[in-house]
């Protein structure tokens, strides 16, 4: 057990695997690849239209996922009672679960839900804007965006086909480009996952939370769908749903209201305004998510999430902030460059007790006293991730970054890529967010913008979409994927990942390119939330170029406190037996994914202490199953209030 790991959560479906290794049938690969492509789309039509699944990909657990595998499992059912040869092996499902959820990561709103309209916004903003129109003048790489006005302003206004020559060409080169580095990012990522399971799963047997469901759900034994208690618990919270879903079609009909906003309370009301969020939630899903996870991280998280708030409002009382910080740069309590420097620590402190299995598979790549199975497994892994490595530092360079600040940018990229798998498979947070907290904040807060170059600043705001925010960053579910293949003997694992995550992204660019212009990115018919991270990101690189900075000494020190104190509370983790903070709560405490879940984090904990000290460890398998009750009924609900709303 290492100073970072918790006690393991239980794993209700550990059993012997299986004698031989399987493949999933062609025909179920098929169905999961269309599946992709539908998920996709229909994930960017009711983003787009209704901004209704843009909040789906920022728990541990995605709803549209869990929802789909428990209907499949349902279905299946009761196909194999009556066409046993059409059911879906158990290994099956699985396969479909992690394709799904590998796609949806790629086409989610916190990865590659932006860049679609950002690679036309430069354009669009340059024409109606005189003054970004000199700034950002050679910022861009002519081959990564759309120059051409007429594809440009169609993709904007709308009321237009995407199979029109005159703006199908004008995409057809940048979308290339960009499916190239996004290959190279998931190849990378993959490479990474298959380095390190060997010593996660095996060596330090991490608990991989987020497994556990879905292998509870697709268990051959079907014990979960005669539970009386996951029933109950699923009725309720899908029961909660419906009712406030009802009461949108007709106020008449009294709500359940689990989502609070506090602005118009104390947004404007001096200091408590200087809160970053002020929105509360106590969600069954998100309290079902909570009691999957150990109980001091649920603890850490409150804990540390109030003292986040009060930081902020003494700041604010005392003159050290102007009001609530968003960001690197953005100035007092600094979570977001404390957050990223205590990843940065997470990742050090890994890597440090992992020195000995580090040795091991050098050892291994270079032949000395192995098995050669292994090694060929170890040898193709570091090959793809040098090859990767060099694709990402090519592409860089390609659109004009210097050859340092493409190193720089890409290692903490894939350093806090590492840091939020690591947070995942081992304590199953419900949310593994840092926002704002992104390489290109940082180096420009550092370094300074005097010291980069034009075409730096444009590539690092194109980037955005990718870095702004770590809640579904696909490296975490392509761990628990290989996780869950190996665990059910099945072949092929390295080609499924690749190809979920491939055909799920240019199945997003697609979808966006064809809403975009039917319906107009920018006019009436689309949210406000299809545009909306576009004017911060294109803000920061006019502030970057209007007004250079030679560095922020402060954001350096506020960094390195951040990694101080992760590893001060990481070293006293394993230390002393029952300390209650963890370093992994004050990590990802100030988010805002935590913020507006800090009630249904506290009613968790609350629940799982009293449970654990009055029931035991027998009573806490048993609600273990409750509480996946609550997440597949409010996964569910979170489906209907995504096609209700379209409808009426």
């Amino acid at each position: 057990m290492t100073i970072l790991q918790d006690s393991p959560a239980p794993r209700p479906t550990d059993q012997p695997p299986q004698a031989a290794p399987i493949s999933p049938r062609l025909w179920v690969v098929a169905l999961g690849l269309l599946l992709v492509i539908g998920n996709a789309y229909w994930m960017r039509q009711t983003a787009d239209v209704k901004a209704a699944s843009l909040g789906f990909t920022q728990f541990g657990l995605f709803p549209n996922v869990i929802a789909l595998l428990f209907l499949f499992v349902s279905v299946n059912g009761l196909i194999a009672k009556r066409w046993p040869r059409w059911a879906l092996r158990p290994q099956e499902l699985l396969t479909l679960y992690i394709m799904l959820a590998i796609a949806t990561s790629v086409c989610a709103y916190d990865f590659l839900y932006y860049l679609p309209p950002m690679l036309a916004y430069g354009k669009w903003t340059m024409v109606e804007n005189e003054r970004w129109a000199v700034l950002f003048k050679d910022a861009f790489p002519a081959h990564l965006v759309v120059s051409d006005w007429k594809a440009v302003r169609g993709y904007f206004t709308g009321q237009s086909s995407l199979y029109h020559t005159d703006y199908l060409l004008p995409w057809l080169t940048p979308a290339l480009w960009w499916l190239l580095f996004l290959s190279a990012v998931l190849v990378a990522m993959l490479c990474l996952n298959k380095l390190l399971l060997p010593r996660w799963a095996l060596e330090e047997k991490l608990a991989f939370p987020f497994a556990a469901p879905p292998q509870m759900m697709t268990a051959e034994t079907g014990s979960l769908l005669t539970d009386r208690l996951f029933w109950l618990a699923l009725a309720a919270s899908l029961g909660i749903d419906v009712i406030n879903l009802l009461h949108q079609i007709s106020p008449l009909i009294p709500g359940m209201p689990l989502m609070w906003d506090l602005t118009p309370a104390l947004g404007q009301v001096f200091p408590w305004s200087a809160q970053r969020y002020l929105w509360l939630g106590l969600t069954p899903l998100v309290f079902g998510l909570s009691f999957l996870a150990p109980r001091d991280l649920c603890m850490s998280l409150w804990l540390f999430n109030i003292l986040w708030r009060i930081a902020a409002i003494l700041g604010v009382q005392y003159g050290l902030s102007q009001g609530p910080a968003g960001g690197i740069g953005s100035g007092f309590p600094y979570y977001s460059e404390q957050a990223l420097g205590g990843c940065v620590a997470l990742v050090a402190t890994v890597l440090w007790m992992g020195r000995h299995y580090l040795k091991r598979v050098a050892a291994c790549i270079l032949g000395v006293g192995v098995k050669q199975e292994e090694a060929r497994s170890f040898r193709l892994a570091v090959a793809g991730l040098v090859g990767a490595g060099i694709l990402l530092i090519l592409f860089s360079l390609l659109a004009g970054v210097s050859l340092w600040a493409a190193v720089a940018f890409m290692g903490l990229y894939f350093i806090t890529a590492v840091a939020t798998t690591r947070l995942r498979v081992q304590l199953g947070p419900p949310s593994v967010e840092l926002t704002a907290a992104g390489p290109d904040l940082l180096l420009t807060g550092v370094v300074g913008t005097a010291r980069l170059t034009r075409k730096e600043l444009g590539l690092f705001t194109l980037l955005t979409p990718l870095t702004f925010s770590t809640r579904s960053t696909p490296m975490g579910l392509q761990m628990e994927g290989l996780y869950l293949f190996s665990r059910a003997r099945l072949r092929g694992q390295n080609g499924l990942l690749l190809v979920s995550g491939l055909v799920g992204a240019a199945a997003a660019l697609w979808a966006a390119l064809d809403i975009g212009y039917r319906l107009g990115i920018g006019g009436a018919k689309a949210t406000p939330w299809a545009t909306r991270q576009l004017g911060f990101a294109f803000g920061y690189l006019s502030s970057w170029i209007e007004n250079p900075t030679t560095g922020n000494a402060t954001i350096l020190k506020a960094f390195t406190v951040g990694a101080v104190i992760t590893i001060a509370l990481a070293l006293a983790t394993g230390r002393w037996a029952g300390w209650p903070l963890h370093p992994v709560g004050f990590v990802l405490s100030g988010a805002y994914a935590i913020h507006w879940m800090l009630p249904a984090i506290f009613a968790a904990w609350l629940t799982k202490t009293l449970v654990m000290r009055y029931g035991g460890i027998r009573v806490h398998r048993r609600a273990l199953r409750l509480s996946l009750g609550l997440i597949i009924g409010s996964s569910l609900g979170s489906m209907l209030s995504v096609f209700i709303p379209l409808q009426g």
